[in-house]
Order: C-alpha cells, then structure tokens, then sequence
C-alpha cells in the first residue's frame, strides 16, 4: 500500500510518498514548498490559499504515482475556523501575540504544572 503525507512546517511544507519495505516505512519527497506566516494590523496568519495549493498540488502528484490516501500533519497551536464551506476569518499563526495573551490569562487562573497534569500537553 503506498499513502502520502502532507508536512506543514513553519517556512515549508511538503508531500511523501510512503511504501513499505519488510514493515518499514521508505519516504520519498514529492514536493516541497516554501511559504511563511504574514503580518498584518490584526496579527500573524498563514496564507492559506497558498498552502492549500502547496498541498494539493503535491496530493495531486503523489495520487498520479499511486498514492491511496492522504494524511496532513501541521502545528500544534495555530487555528482556523471554518463554517459553512469557507473560513470565518483568518487561519491565525503560533507568533499571532493572542496567543501569548491567551496563555497569561489560563496562567494566572491555573499552574502550568496543574494544566500539564489535567491535559498532557507541553506549554505551546
């Protein structure tokens, strides 16, 4: 069985090919991509326009080399919503300052030891 794996790091992203050789998985990049997080008066987002097309650019080029499914791994703190087919307002980077903001505020109602405790999930 041969899948792709989309990367989104925070300057690049990538697509790989993965096969299995005696149970170990062998990764051949497809594509990668370069793209960096914007500032604009409301804060730090990612163009997610040209990530999507990064992706599915890749997706597209590992599918027409067999690939039968697709898995995305991206960032642990960075967030978008989206309602009814189409984003309500930006997808919001890690450097975004309300996150800082948002961390002091679950800081001063809670230990951090007391929040790694309850949820396992390193300070991001």
């Amino acid at each position: 069985m041969r899948v792709a794996a989309a990367d989104l790091g925070a300057t690049s992203g990538r697509v790989v090919l993965a096969d299995w050789a005696d149970g170990t998985p062998v990764l051949t990049e497809v594509t990668r991509f370069r793209h960096a997080p914007v500032e604009d008066a409301a804060g730090w987002r990612w163009n997610i326009d040209a990530l999507r097309h990064g992706v599915v650019d890749g997706v597209t080029q590992a599918a027409a080399q067999g690939a039968l499914s697709v898995g995305i791994d991206a960032w642990g703190v960075d967030y978008g919503v989206w309602r009814d087919g189409d984003w309500v307002g930006p997808v919001r980077c890690y450097r975004d300052p309300r996150n800082l903001d948002g961390m002091a505020i679950v800081e001063s109602r809670m230990l951090w030891t007391q929040l790694y405790a309850l949820t396992g999930i390193q300070r991001l």
